[in-house]
């Protein structure tokens, strides 16, 4: 008994000095990961970020979700507001036409009325403009004739309603803001989104948010890494989910939930754009 926990003492000593040295190590390459990135965009930065993570990927060999995090954090520090705009992260479309702020378009019934009135909120002047159809209203927003439409986007039964976000990856759309609105008894719940061509650009920094997109790919293995780089941003999972593509019975559309309680959205979609130049946004907004 008396080797057993001797050699149960000094094996247990061994693993906290490997780990002490582990964090020692992990840190001295966050900060050698920090460095070069630096040097690199300083030298090569004109040619535009794909050519620095080009670069950076050629000199890392295999950089892994951790050195990807830190690459996306650093590059934004060296960009000012205006010119991470100009880079246009979030996809976001053409400005609102004049005479068009404040219309939202959407189908009448009760609970899309009780939608209305929540965001009315937080839209200035809020008008509603009544469509037969959630296809016309997301044609309306996209026609620029509304600002905004609303669509149900979840429910407490079915989970995400993934026909709506397919509609919103039609007309080019993303969720601004959304609602809960329960049923009198509280049995049933329906989360409604407002919808437009462009995210909240007020919420990219110090708000309490969550980042929606999505990416086609042949198989599901690269979502391990997506979700290690949203880890290391500060980033928790909020949903996943997949869905067939019809066009390509080989691919599948996986949907992302990202939250950021305090920590900045805008190194994960450099990231999804350097990595993923076909992933789409899907909105961008409080919870």
């Amino acid at each position: 008994m008396a080797d057993y926990q001797h050699a149960k003492s000094v094996i247990t000593s061994n693993i906290k000095t490997l780990e002490k040295r582990s964090c020692s190590a992990l840190e001295q390459k966050r900060i050698s990961v920090e460095m070069i990135t630096r040097l690199v965009w300083e030298n090569i930065a004109a040619d535009g970020t794909d050519a620095v993570w080009g670069e950076l990927r050629a000199i890392l060999g295999v950089p892994d979700a951790k050195d990807k995090a830190d690459i996306c954090t650093t590059i934004c520090s060296q960009l000012s507001a205006d010119e991470l705009e100009h880079i246009n992260l979030f996809d976001d479309g053409e400005e609102t036409a004049a005479g068009t702020h404040g219309r939202i378009a959407y189908v009448r019934n009760k609970r899309n009325d009780d939608a209305f009135l929540s965001f009315s909120e937080i839209v200035r002047v809020a008008k509603a403009s009544y469509m037969p159809s959630f296809s016309d209203a997301c044609e309306a927003v996209f026609d620029n004739r509304c600002e905004f439409c609303i669509l149900p986007v979840e429910n407490n039964t079915d989970g995400k309603l993934y026909s709506f976000y397919s509609m919103m990856d039609r007309y080019d759309l993303k969720i601004c803001h959304k609602v809960e609105i329960s049923s009198e008894d509280g049995s049933e719940s329906i989360g409604f989104a407002l919808v437009g061509r462009s995210v909240n650009k007020s919420l990219r920094k110090g708000a309490r948010m969550r980042f929606e997109f999505s990416v086609v790919r042949e198989g599901a293995d690269f979502i391990s890494e997506v979700l290690g780089v949203a880890d290391a941003l500060g980033g928790r999972i909020s949903s996943i989910g997949t869905q067939p593509v019809l066009y390509d019975d080989k691919s599948c559309r996986c949907y992302f939930a990202i939250d950021f309680l305090g920590q900045s959205p805008v190194p994960m979609a450099l990231y999804m754009n350097l990595e993923y130049p076909g992933y789409t946004p899907l909105g961008l907004y409080k919870i």
